[in-house]
């Protein structure tokens, strides 16, 4: 028996229409924002009828911010991540749940646990990894001591070394592992029956058929979902890095008159200058404090001590 409850209905979608509407407004103001010039968008009250100005606005910051390389790296890193993750995920889940080995559960609470480590714990390790990705080989060698003995037999001491910093494939290998895809996809194969994994047997389909003919197409949902998430995932750094007006991987200070390359490291050592005024960092882009704190120190410094 079916029941029929009109006014539940249209109350349930109209509280689905207000959340939607609530999550749509701040992507509408960005819109609004955008078609406007800078006076009107910093005066209020907030304007929420679009300008006449978005194509104009929009064709300036595209080139102000030089984004055809920017666009074009996060298309490309966006595209392999996602296409690498799913494909290792799907692979991955359909070896633990489809085939019976003794190592399977094992192995996805190996993958599993990988969840229960935070990005900030990962950050440094993968650089290090991505700074030098034989370093394991390496470290694995000198502890068996096959280094120091091939260098005895033949003098020749083995130091492998493979960089992939300021590269795609140091920005894309990183990611492509993912416990979460893995699971989901796991998760997804447990609920196919077993009827029909007996129905491809007696249609004489190997693993390899079942998998591309049936497991795929039902896995398109999964397919898309995943493949949101790591998107989103994926740009968002590439898009803080863009808006603090950097590039990954190519940024440039100067100390001392030498340029050097590498991650941005804010300085945190105290000038002189700003021991003097009380304030710590705050400097421009060469190291030099500003002339307001300057002139403060200068005062500091000429003011005559007074003695108890």
């Amino acid at each position: 028996m079916i029941e029929r409850t009109p006014i539940l209905n249209i109350l349930t979608h109209l509280i689905l229409l207000v959340g939607f509407l609530l999550l749509l407004l701040p992507l509408w103001m960005a819109f609004v924002a955008a078609s406007h010039d800078i006076t009107t968008v910093s005066t209020a009250p907030i304007e929420f009828i679009p300008g006449g100005l978005l194509l104009a606005n929009m064709a300036e910051a595209w080139g102000k911010s030089d984004f055809d390389p920017k666009f074009l790296n996060s298309f490309i890193v966006a595209n392999c991540v996602v296409t690498g993750k799913i494909t290792l995920s799907v692979l991955t889940a359909f070896g633990i749940v489809f085939f019976n080995h003794r190592l399977r559960v094992v192995i996805f609470w190996l993958i599993f646990i990988t969840l229960m480590l935070p990005l900030e714990v990962r950050m440094v390790p993968t650089y290090a990894v991505a700074a030098n990705a034989l370093s394991p080989f390496q470290t694995i060698l000198d502890a068996i001591g096959l280094t120091r003995l091939i260098e005895i037999l033949s003098g020749v001491r083995i130091a492998m070394e493979w960089n992939l910093l300021n590269s795609y494939t140091g920005l894309i290998l990183p990611l492509v592992a993912t416990a979460t895809g893995t699971f989901l996809y796991r998760q997804f194969f447990l609920t196919i029956p077993d009827e029909l994994v007996e129905a491809a047997k007696m249609d004489g389909a190997g693993p390899l058929r079942f998998f591309w003919d049936v497991l795929l197409p039902l896995s398109r949902t999964n397919n898309r979902g995943i493949g949101d998430h790591h998107v989103c995932l994926c740009v968002e750094p590439i898009s803080l890095a863009i808006a603090g007006g950097h590039r990954p991987g190519e940024l440039r200070r100067r100390r001392g008159g030498i340029e050097q390359s590498g991650p941005h490291q804010p300085d945190h050592r105290r000038r002189p200058a700003d021991l003097a005024s009380g304030d710590g960092g705050d400097a421009d882009d060469h190291g030099a404090a500003r002339p307001r704190r300057r002139l403060h120190a200068a005062l500091v410094r000429a003011r005559p001590h007074q003695h108890r």
